[in-house]
């Protein structure tokens, strides 16, 4: 546990989202499974890494549908988990360019601020179909559709 004390939040909450294994849904008792570990659930994998549930939910999201890179960046403490869950609705070469920037913190909350998605009381809904519209029409139909289904996930995640 010495090592938690070198790491920042969005890296703890990162170890947290892999250290829970348990299906979401399933009660723990009931849980079975070919892993040899016991099952842990993401409330559980938060308490032991002093992060807030929501964080490991946000890392899990990065982890599922993040690029590598992305992933390497809040790993490597480069960019928060709340700002690399956001940047999921971005393509993933626009993902993979916030994370070669000079500064990837920045680039990313640059292109989050620019789809207007930085605070939730300040999404400014008509800014935003205006934006996604632009780049749709630059985009192939079918990672369109990608695109429509992470963000989707993505705004479902963060109201639950």
């Amino acid at each position: 546990m010495e090592e938690l004390e070198y790491l920042d939040e969005s890296q703890r909450a990162m170890k947290a989202a892999r250290l829970a294994n348990l299906l979401d849904g399933v009660l723990k008792d009931h849980a079975r499974g070919a892993s040899i570990e016991a099952p842990t659930a993401q409330s559980e994998a938060a308490k032991k890494l002093r992060v807030g549930r929501s964080s490991v939910q946000r890392a899990t999201n990065v982890l599922k549908k993040g690029t590598p890179e992305l992933v390497e960046a809040v790993d490597g403490g480069l960019i928060p988990v709340s700002t690399a869950s956001s940047s999921l609705v971005l393509p993933e070469n626009e993902q993979v360019k916030i994370t070669t920037a000079d500064n990837p913190r920045q680039a990313a909350r640059q292109a989050v601020r620019q789809l207007g998605m930085n605070r939730r009381d300040s999404i400014d809904p008509i800014r935003l179909f205006e934006k996604l519209t632009s780049i749709f029409e630059k985009t192939p139909a079918v990672e369109m559709q990608d695109m429509v289904r992470l963000f989707l996930d993505q705004r479902a995640t963060s109201y639950e």
